[in-house]
C-alpha cells in the first residue's frame, strides 16, 4: 500500500496552541491504513488526535500507531496541539477526559469482517482490570478482545470476524477496579454481514 507522509509545518508559531483538521482518503472502502506518530518526543505540548467520525480522542506520544479502517472510504480527523483548555475549546465536542463508565456502540456496525469496540475508564488513578467478550445469540463465547489491567482514559479493541458466521452477537464488558472498590458491566449487540 502507498505511504504518505507529513514532514513539517510552516505555519508560525501560536503560543496558545495548534489544531489542523485532515481526511484520509482511500479508494477502497475496506483499506486499513497505520497512523504512525514519530518524532513527538521533542513536543512540549501535549498532542491529541480526535477521529471526528467515530468521536474517539487519542492522546499521541512518540511511540503511538493506530490502525483504521476507512469504512466508507474517508475518515476525517483533527490533530490538537495544545494543553487541556485549549484542546477543549476545539474538541468540535469530542469528550477528552472520560467522566463515566462507558461501553460504546462499536463502529462500523453492522460489519464486515472488522469492527472496532470502544469504552471508557473514569477517574484519575485507579488500576481497574477489564475484561471484554463477544458472545453469539447461544451465549458461547467467540472472541475475547480484553483482558487486562487498565488505567482511566479512552480505550478500543478491534474484532475481526473473519471466521465467524454472519448473524447476531453481543459484547460484554467488566470493569472491576483492582482495589475491589467499584465496578460495572454492560451488553450491546452487534451484527455482522458477509
Amino acid at each position: 500500500s502507498p505511504e504518505a507522509e507529513l514532514t513539517h509545518d510552516i505555519r508560525p508559531v501560536n503560543d496558545e496552541g495548534y489544531v489542523w483538521d485532515f481526511k484520509i482518503q482511500t479508494p477502497d472502502e475496506k483499506a486499513h491504513v497505520l497512523l504512525s506518530f514519530d518524532g513527538l518526543s521533542g513536543v512540549a505540548l501535549p498532542i491529541r488526535l480526535l477521529d471526528l467520525d467515530t468521536k474517539m480522542p487519542y492522546t499521541l506520544n512518540d511511540a503511538s500507531r493506530i490502525e483504521i479502517n476507512t469504512n466508507r472510504g474517508e475518515r476525517h480527523f483533527r490533530l490538537i496541539v495544545g494543553n487541556l483548555e485549549f484542546a477543549k475549546k476545539n474538541s468540535a465536542g469530542i469528550q477528552l477526559v472520560p467522566t463515566e463508565f462507558a461501553l460504546y456502540q462499536n463502529y462500523p456496525n453492522p460489519f464486515n469482517p472488522e469492527t472496532v469496540v470502544r469504552y471508557s475508564i473514569p477517574g484519575n488513578s485507579v488500576l481497574y482490570h477489564v475484561t471484554l467478550k463477544v458472545y453469539n445469540l447461544l451465549g458461547q463465547e467467540v472472541a475475547l478482545l480484553v483482558d487486562a489491567d487498565q488505567s482511566p482514559g479512552f480505550y478500543e479493541a478491534k474484532l475481526d470476524g473473519g471466521t465467524l458466521s454472519s448473524g447476531v452477537y453481543f459484547y460484554r464488558i467488566a470493569i472491576n477496579s483492582v482495589a475491589g472498590e467499584s465496578s460495572y458491566s454492560s451488553i450491546k449487540k452487534m451484527m455482522l454481514l458477509k
